[in-house]
């Protein structure tokens, strides 16, 4: 994934929660696997992504779905339309607010 694929990256922080929203420009952008220590919600914004989750493909999520990711728990996306936002909604209760800003 080059960079200027990614129009913005936002992080807000409101009573114990922690939102980071990523706009990718280009469809077939791959966020790579990653794996975080606590729970977390990616809710689908704008566009269609695909989503894989433990080894296993969940299908393609569209605007206004919402995926549920364990701890522990290695996902990927990939983004199917031009445009898509995610945002990814982490309780500061599993994890620091500096840890949260690294990931």
């Amino acid at each position: 994934m080059m960079d200027s694929e990614i129009l913005t990256s936002s992080v807000a922080i409101h009573a114990g929660i922690f939102c980071k929203t990523w706009t990718i420009h280009g469809r077939g952008v791959e966020l790579p696997q990653h794996v975080h220590q606590w729970p977390h919600i990616t809710l689908v914004q704008r566009g269609s992504v695909l989503v894989t989750r433990g080894g296993t493909e969940l299908g393609s999520f569209h605007e206004g779905d919402h995926i549920n990711i364990r701890a522990n728990e290695p996902h990927t996306f990939y983004t199917l339309t031009d445009f898509t936002r995610l945002s990814c909604v982490h309780s500061t209760h599993f994890a620091s607010v500096d840890d949260l800003r690294e990931d």
